[in-house]
């Protein structure tokens, strides 16, 4: 999920979220914001970029959240933005 669509086509991978296209999708109604939502608490996503720290300005709140309690961030860079990982699943206690 990139919200740089440029990072994804330099590392050869393809990309199934376009962030901008998503949030707009998301403000008109076009795309239920529960799918996406139903994806980040599954941990769908192997990686996210976004710009900011806590999330995209293009995204709802709700969705930044979803990918605040489900991921973190890992490397960082100046000019990339910011990168998450899905947090571990800790085991239950036996």
């Amino acid at each position: 999920m990139c919200e740089d669509l440029a990072l994804c086509y330099w590392a050869e991978k393809s990309f199934e979220v376009d962030v901008f296209n998503t949030g707009q999708k998301l403000k008109t109604g076009a795309l239920d914001e529960q799918e996406l939502t139903k994806l980040l608490e599954t941990h769908y996503f192997a990686i996210i970029q976004v710009g900011e720290r806590y999330g995209s300005p293009s995204l709802s709140g709700s969705v930044n959240k979803q990918i605040q309690a489900n991921y973190e961030i890992r490397p960082s860079s100046r000019t990339s933005g910011v990168f998450l990982l899905p947090i571990a699943m800790q085991k239950a206690a036996v």
